[in-house]
This record gives structure tokens, sequence and C-alpha cells, in this order.
């Protein structure tokens, strides 16, 4: 491709929408700044404006008259040249297509959370954001043979985020969950059953060395979070043994777990394990970062 001049800083501009897929301006500011790339509003914007002058951004007004920005086909190229990669490894959002809305709202909220999470982290100063990786770079692969068919089987864990931070040279690293409250608990076991099997199968221990805590931020009105928290019928032990039982449990973990296709040969260990993780059922609400960090 045709060599385009561009500054270290705008690249890291296109790394941060890349890793967003469709990002405000405001909430870029914030990441911006927070990494030490542009510290003025008035210089990102004409870095903005640079970048959508040479092709590599597009841009869309949205809700209150945000300007929404993301990576165009140009702009991946680059990106993947700088990295060094394949451009199928660039992920470049709607290419010719329209963009769909309820895509365009979580894609939007992703980022309006982790702008509330670097302004609440500023409560904490003991407290360091080492990174937040977005549903479009945090792809974890893994794969297990079924059971029932001998079959190899591929599947993809994408959460919404990823994001870990250090408290007196600690490392505490979550997934990100958020949930608009459309989903209902079958719907949400799908999504459950891949923690579980990335659990169970993935590369955890060699990617994050602990395998990260489940943050579910989610918009649902408090006993409707309740209710996928809801007490099991049996212990779980029993529940274990007779592993028919996790799937027909009315608790969200517990079904998900169930629905394993190779539940049958995974260990009690592996189960109670899984089970026994702190996954957080969280309300949204503007204190929601205040209530997680202060256990830190």
């Amino acid at each position: 491709m045709n060599k385009i001049r561009i500054t270290y800083n705008q690249i890291g501009i296109l790394d941060i929408i890349e890793s967003f897929r469709y990002l405000p301006i405001k909430v870029l500011r914030t990441i911006a700044k927070q990494k030490g790339l542009y510290s003025h509003r008035q210089s990102l914007e004409k870095a903005i404006i640079g970048l959508e002058s040479k092709g590599l951004l597009k841009s869309f007004y949205y809700g209150n008259n945000w300007k929404v920005v993301y990576l165009t086909k140009k702009g991946g190229e680059l990106l993947a040249d700088v990295r060094g990669v394949e451009l199928e490894n660039i992920s470049i959002p709607n290419q010719g297509q329209k963009v769909q809305f309820a895509m365009l709202e979580h894609s939007v909220k992703i980022g309006e959370l982790y702008e509330q999470f670097v302004i609440g982290l500023k409560s904490f100063p003991h407290i360091q954001l080492n990174d937040w990786i977005g549903d479009q770079r945090m792809v974890l692969q893994y794969e297990f043979r079924s059971d029932k068919s001998g079959r190899t089987i591929k599947r993809v864990l994408s959460p919404d985020s990823y994001f870990e931070f250090t408290v007196d040279n600690k490392v505490f690293n979550y997934f990100l969950e958020y949930d608009t409250g459309s989903m209902d608990i079958e719907q949400l076991s799908r999504k459950f059953l891949r923690y579980f099997e990335y659990f169970v199968y993935g590369d955890w221990q060699k990617r994050f060395n602990q395998y990260p805590k489940i943050l579910f931020l989610s918009e649902r009105t408090k006993q409707r979070l309740d209710n996928l928290q809801i007490e099991p019928e049996t212990d779980p032990q029993s529940a274990i043994d007779a592993r028919g039982l996790l799937e027909k449990s009315k608790n969200l973990l517990w079904m998900s777990v169930g629905r394993c296709e190779n539940i049958k040969s995974i260990t009690s260990i592996e189960i109670e394990s899984f089970l026994a993780m702190p996954i957080l059922f969280n309300k949204l609400n503007e204190l929601w970062v205040k209530d997680l960090l202060k256990q830190y």
C-alpha cells in the first residue's frame, strides 16, 4: 500500500478505536489522556480530522449529537502493516453495511464504562490501571474433542472487555460483561457456558496466570438480577454427582455448566472450582466503580 505519513500518537488513536469498534469522541478524549497520547481536546480533534482526511477513520453523529468514530478498511490496512499482521486480524466494522443499532448501542456503552472506570479510579490513588481491552481485541480461542461425536470443536470466548489493575504490586483482573437486560436466562446460559468451557479447556493460565473474575454489569432491576442467582434446589455435590441436575437448575451458573457438551467427563474438581469462583452480579449505577474497588 502507498505510504501514509502518520504520527506515533495517531497510530495510538487508531489502536484504541479498533479495540472498541465504535467509540464516541468524548470517551476517546478520556482514553487518549489516560494513555498520555493527547492531553488537550483541540490537539486530539485536530488529529482525528487528519485521520479522517486520509480516509483512515469515518464518523457519524449519534444520540445526544455525539460524534462516533470507527476504523475504515484503509485504516485497518495501515494498522495491520504497523503491527506486522494480516488484515484479517484487524477488526473493521461497517464495511459497506448499515450500522446495526443494537451493536452500536452496546459498543458505545462499553466505551462509556471505560470512561466511568477511569474517572472513578481517581478516588483510589493506590490503584494503578494496567490495561483495558475492548471486545474487538479480547478474542479467546479454545478447542476440545466432543465426547459425543469425537470431532474437535473450536470455539471463541469474547468478553465485552478485559481489564486489570495493580494494588501493592499484586495484579487483579476481570472479564466484563455488560447486560442490557434483554436476554433471558436461556440466552445468558450460552454466554456463561463459554466462560466455563474456557476455564476447562482454555489457555488462561498461560495468558493471565490466574482466571479473571467475571464482572456482570446489568441494567436489570435488582429482583431480575436476583432471579439469575436463585438458590439452587440441591447441594452442589449432589448436583455434580448427578450432572443432569446442573442443567435443570434455575440458577444461571449451574445451568450454564450443565449445558457443557462434555459435562460427564469433566472432573468434579473443575466444576466445583468454577462454581466457587468470584462472579460478581452487579446492578449498573453511578457507584459501580466505587462498589467494585472499595474492597481493595
